[in-house]
Formats: structure tokens, C-alpha cells, sequence
């Protein structure tokens, strides 16, 4: 409990200190996902997703979180992945960590701005791929239904015709006997 207390506090500190300018987000930033090139350092209270388990940086080194843990902007990160925020949410890949006041940092150390934008869209296209699977199941199943249809409606001609045959046999029968 202490520690995630002084996570919190850490926290509510960090982004205390957050100029007011880094939070403003532009127009270029809602249209598409970019890249800071500059690689990230790792400190105190960031969070990564290794090995499917969530650790913090803690005094230089990584230690399993056990607990979810909510960032000062409301921001939740579960011990499954998951990281939270409002009505989005978004699965870290291995390697990716978010730090203290919500920003994602890729598996190289890159900076992604505007992450959650990126998921979206990436949201979008997982969607379109799976509209486009579920339309070529749907034509698959009807082609085999049709030829399954075809089929049936072959067996029950043969199946007709051999009863008609047989139908026809017993009354040659039954006259032969009469």
C-alpha cells in the first residue's frame, strides 16, 4: 500500500511540475500518429509490459507490479496490459511502457505522440479486416450451402427414382401373382 501511496504521490508530483504547453494538443496531432525521434531514458514510476507482466521502475531496476495502478490523469494501467483511459483502451505490446503522466514509449525508446489516436485507427483497420473475413465467410458458407443443397436435391432424385423402380417391380410382381 505504501508504494503504490508513493507512486501516486510521485505521480501528482510529476505532473504538478508538467508545463502547461506540453499538454496542448494541435490539429496535426489528431490527424496522424507520429514519431519523436529522441530515445527515452527510463525513470522512476514509468511502466513497462515484458514477458506478459507489468513492472514499474522503481530505484533503477524493474519490479513486478501486483496491483493496477491509476496515473494522476486518470489513466489506468491493469497487471493484465491494459492500459485505460476514458472510454479507450489500449493492449501494450512487449517492451512498451507508459510513463508517469500517460505518454507511451514504443520498444525502441521512441516516444509516440498521440498514441491513442494511433489506436484508434488502428481499431479501424483491425474492424475492416474482420468485416472483410466475415464477408468472405459468409460467401463461403453460402457456396457450401448451395452445393450442399445441390447435392441433397441430387440424392432425393436417385432416392425417388429407386422407389419409383421399386414401386413399379412390386405391382409387376403383384400381377405376375394375381
Amino acid at each position: 500500500m505504501k508504494k503504490i501511496l508513493a507512486i501516486a504521490v510521485f505521480a501528482t508530483v510529476f505532473t504538478a511540475c508538467n508545463n502547461e504547453a506540453e499538454n496542448k494538443t494541435t490539429a496535426d496531432d489528431t490527424l496522424k500518429a507520429k514519431e519523436v525521434t529522441a530515445t527515452y531514458t527510463s525513470a522512476d514510476g514509468d511502466l513497462t509490459w515484458k514477458e506478459s507482466k507489468l513492472y514499474i521502475y522503481k530505484n533503477g531496476e524493474w519490479v513486478l507490479v501486483e496491483k493496477d495502478i491509476t496515473l494522476a490523469d486518470g489513466t489506468v494501467i491493469t497487471v493484465n496490459g491494459e492500459v485505460k483511459k476514458g472510454d479507450k483502451t489500449i493492449q501494450l505490446k512487449e517492451g512498451e511502457k507508459v510513463t508517469t503522466v500517460g505518454e507511451f514509449i514504443d520498444n525502441t525508446g521512441k516516444k509516440v505522440a498521440n498514441a491513442w489516436e494511433a489506436t484508434k485507427e488502428g481499431v479501424s483497420d483491425a474492424a475492416d479486416k474482420v468485416k472483410e473475413g466475415a464477408e468472405k465467410t459468409g460467401e463461403k458458407i453460402k457456396d457450401g450451402v448451395k452445393e450442399t443443397g445441390e447435392k441433397i436435391k441430387d440424392g432425393a432424385e436417385k432416392t425417388a427414382e429407386k422407389v419409383d423402380a421399386g414401386v413399379q417391380k412390386a405391382k409387376e410382381d403383384l400381377k405376375k401373382k394375381l
